[in-house]
């Protein structure tokens, strides 16, 4: 099952071009491949359109609610699983908060797209929710980056406050480990 299958809208493959171009660029742009200032402006009026078009391609996760996994639970008596999920929507810190009964268990304090089947899609690592330590408040945290020390950086998408964290370091340094035999 593809991951977007759930979802209505789901990105088309013609969006790959884009990406490799987008990728290239910022990885020259990054790695101090020699490019001059006016390359960098023509290679990016250039990108332009391929921003557009991954944007539109994603378009449908507006839609898509974002929800935070508050808590889960195996009735034991029942044999239901319960989890309590918020609503992330707007930008207030007060979300709705939602019982439900599912399928198969998931992870307390992870954060996730909620698919029209009512399936929950993790987003964990990549996406975090975390208090910060600049504005106090929570915010949600994207991967930023690793470094050779070990240390995961994440941003706020809202404030663009930074959070480095050596805990999820050590879980980005094993997921982008070379595999043997690869």
């Amino acid at each position: 099952m593809c991951y977007f299958d759930d979802f209505e809208g789901k990105p088309n493959a013609g969006t790959i071009g884009a990406e490799g171009a987008l990728r290239k660029l910022r990885n020259d742009l990054s790695h101090l491949h020699g490019l001059t200032e006016p390359q960098c402006v023509q290679e990016s009026r250039k990108r332009s359109e391929d921003l557009d078009e991954l944007l539109e391609a994603v378009s449908f996760l507006v839609d898509v609610p974002l929800v935070y996994i508050r808590d889960y639970a195996l009735d034991g008596f029942t044999g239901e699983r319960r989890v309590v999920y918020d609503l992330l929507r707007g930008a207030s810190v007060v979300f709705e908060r939602v019982q439900r009964v599912v399928g198969k268990e998931i992870p307390r304090e992870s954060l996730g797209l909620l698919g029209h089947s009512g399936d929950f899609y993790t987003l964990s690592p990549w996406l975090n929710l975390h208090t910060c330590e600049v504005c106090k408040r929570p915010e949600v945290f994207v991967f930023n980056r690793c470094t050779k020390g070990q240390e995961a950086t994440f941003v706020a998408m809202e404030s663009g406050h930074p959070w480095p964290s050596e805990e999820m370091g050590g879980v980005f340094s094993k997921l982008m480990m070379p595999h043997a035999g690869l």
